[in-house]
């Protein structure tokens, strides 16, 4: 009995010896198929290094200041105030430096797929400096889905910088938009340990019903009058500070195409009731579409690289019309 037991023990060692080569076998065709889908995910597709946004009880959330990231290839930077912008010192550095405040959402923020060195108000920082042979600071205070509430906390929170001009980019969702407890922090909010760890969570994001939480709430009167009263703020900080503000009305695609959207109508007639200077994109829009047939937009809403040039020449256009942009230390030309 003995030895037909130590013959069955003997029979067995090799059954279990080849399981368990099985299992390692598996477990490192696991890692392989995780690190390439790891390497793809980050170098690739550009996933693993979004950028970080944090939450703020009066602004919603804000962008973790003084960051910078890689992602999808572009370069994406934020100052010490949060702005998609260069470093600055929060007053002029001399009475010739020119500063101006471009205030939005997602269109002027750009995303990711706007590299920093073409992004609206880095070109319009560049060709005002060129135009004027001044000094130029370009504040870019943007996050994606911020409504007029979310601009006014930020500038009663850090002041007005010193600007010269503030220019507010709104489109046809601001006239309703409000901040909201549920608001989901953009990319998610946190920086991932792993790519794919970035690329599961927007996959269940995608699938999750706070995805699409905006567009499925329920707007109200109430909420037009909040945006109101919000645009009337912020207009009289800027002009208690003596700084003179325009609100630009980007259009979408379909606008372009001339399709009227009640939204814009509404932001329209709300801003002709606030008596403030107002300017449209659409022709600006409509010229470039018939010049060339690179697209404008990447989705109806938000530009493409192309289209953040064409709202820079437009923006650079308004600013030589509200303030002086000639050198103050330039001596006056004798006849």
């Amino acid at each position: 009995m003995q030895t037909q037991h130590s013959s069955e023990t003997t029979k067995g060692k090799p059954g279990r010896r080849k399981w368990m080569r099985r299992v390692l076998l598996g477990i490192v065709i696991l890692l392989v198929l995780l690190v390439t889908a790891e390497l793809i995910a980050r170098y690739v597709f550009g996933f693993g290094d979004p950028p970080v946004y944090v939450r703020d009880a009066a602004m919603e959330y804000l962008a973790e200041p003084s960051r910078s990231y890689r992602r999808f290839g572009q370069r994406i930077s934020f100052n010490q105030w949060s702005m998609r912008s260069d470093e600055f010192s929060k007053t002029k550095k001399s009475d010739d430096e020119l500063r101006v405040l471009v205030l939005g959402d997602s269109i002027i923020n750009g995303g990711a797929h706007v590299d920093q060195s073409e992004l609206v108000t880095h070109l319009l920082q560049m060709r005002l400096a060129k135009q004027t042979g001044r000094p130029v600071v370009v504040g870019n205070i943007s996050a994606p889905s911020w409504g007029v509430p979310n601009m006014l906390a930020y500038i009663q929170r850090f002041g007005t910088f010193d600007a010269d001009l503030a220019i507010v980019v709104l489109n046809a969702f601001d006239v309703w938009d409000v901040p909201a407890d549920t608001s989901q922090l953009p990319e998610g909010g946190l920086r991932p340990t792993f790519a794919i760890e970035e690329l599961a969570v927007r996959a269940i994001q995608r699938l999750s019903k706070d995805e699409q939480a905006f567009m499925m709430r329920t707007f109200t009167s109430n909420d037009l009058q909040t945006v109101a009263e919000a645009m009337q703020d912020l207009r009289n900080v800027f002009k208690s500070e003596g700084i003179p503000v325009v609100f630009v009305l980007h259009s979408m695609e379909a606008e372009t195409l001339g399709i009227p959207l009640n939204d814009t109508l509404t932001l329209r007639r709300t801003l002709h009731a606030l008596d403030v200077p107002m300017r449209s994109t659409r022709e600006a829009y409509n010229v470039a579409i018939s010049e060339s047939d690179q697209p404008l937009y990447i989705d109806g809403l938000h530009l493409s690289v192309r289209g953040h040039h064409v709202l820079a020449n437009l923006l650079v256009d308004i600013a030589t019309e509200f303030v002086d942009v000639s050198s103050e230390s330039e001596e006056p030309v004798s006849p």
